[in-house]
């Protein structure tokens, strides 16, 4: 029973490092995901369409990055996709 136990614990850290991994590594790199279809499309879209291009992507650069953090964990884990 220990040996379960031991293996459940090491199971549930081993998935909390590495969602929190999957987290942060794209908010490190430079502009977001809206930002970069703007670029491809030469700067085409309207600032209304980059903020609808943004909810769809779930980029939400006005909220506080632990409030998005904990959204992204518990969405994750009960299964919410971020995109509506």
């Amino acid at each position: 029973m220990k040996y379960i136990l031991r293996k459940i614990l090491i199971f549930i850290v081993t998935l909390w490092v590495a969602m929190t991994i999957n987290f942060i590594l794209p908010r490190m790199m430079p502009g977001n995901p809206a930002e970069a279809l703007i670029a491809r499309s030469k700067g085409r879209i309207s600032a209304q369409a980059l903020q609808s291009l943004e909810i769809a992507f779930g980029v939400n650069v006005h909220q506080n990055i632990f409030v998005q953090y904990f959204e992204y964990l518990g969405r994750t884990i009960s299964g919410i996709s971020a995109f509506p």
